[in-house]
């Protein structure tokens, strides 16, 4: 399983340039849904309106911004779908078993 922690620069600029030309596709295709449906609202957020519309000050240090990209990778791999595999999931539960003191 890939880990967030290891593998190399390459392992991660391969895995985002996979999803680039999908990405432009699909933004293309969502763009036009949107104006079809959604006839007086822009489909581009204006973010300086956003940025002054709310004075959020948080109450806590924690980054949680960084945390969700240091998380990105692992819940990527566990919405693959032999994660919903009851064989394959009963296998890890063995493994966990054995394994764990």
């Amino acid at each position: 399983m890939y880990s967030p922690f290891t593998g190399s620069e390459e392992q991660h600029h391969g895995l985002h340039a996979l999803t680039q030309g999908q990405l432009a596709g699909a933004t293309n295709k969502t763009a036009s849904i949107w104006s079809r449906e959604y006839l007086n609202e822009p489909y581009e957020v204006q973010y300086q309106q956003i940025s002054t519309m709310f004075q959020y000050e948080p109450h806590s240090k924690y980054d949680l911004l960084a945390a969700a990209a240091r998380w990105r990778w692992f819940f990527y791999h566990v919405a693959m779908p032999h994660y919903q595999s009851g064989p394959f999931l009963e296998g890890a539960m063995d493994r966990f078993v054995h394994v764990s003191p």
